[in-house]
């Protein structure tokens, strides 16, 4: 089952957010912008739930852009326990994503992935997107301890 996700919800998205970027997050931080984005109108968090237990974790930001017509959405997180990938979790959440999006007026469904995650590129392909656009980025601040 697809729900809105809760404070309750705090350690097992936060397991998840780290596996994800492959690095253990500062939790007080990761805890402030999880509080942030519940209380936010244009962020909107579910989690996969199977049997009580949280498999599955994705974050979808609405907002408006002056380049659409109507309001776009963005899959900001999608990330899927290791041990159950390949059963069809993320398909499902893609389809629940599209399906939200669109009883939000959005005319548009994006996302972006980091280019090394060959294989979450090749899954959302597969699922309807098309590599469209190039999303470059500038880091604006090092990591602590970078002495570059």
């Amino acid at each position: 089952m697809i729900r809105r996700y809760e404070e309750r919800d705090f350690d097992d998205i936060y397991k998840l957010i780290c596996d994800l970027e492959k690095q253990e997050m500062d939790k007080e931080a990761f805890r402030n912008r999880m509080n942030y984005q519940l209380n936010s109108s244009i962020y909107h968090g579910f989690v996969y739930e199977t049997d009580d237990e949280i498999n599955g974790f994705m974050n979808i930001r609405i907002e408006v852009q002056l380049h659409h017509e109507r309001k776009v959405a963005e899959i900001m997180e999608l990330c899927v326990k290791e041990n159950c990938r390949n059963k069809g979790i993320g398909k499902e959440m893609i389809l629940f994503a599209r399906k939200f999006a669109e009883d939000q007026d959005c005319e548009r469904l994006e996302l972006s992935t980091s280019t090394y995650r060959v294989d979450a590129q090749r899954f959302y392909i597969n699922n309807g997107f098309e590599l469209s656009h190039f999303n470059l980025t500038c880091d604006l601040i090092k990591n602590k301890g970078d002495n570059k």
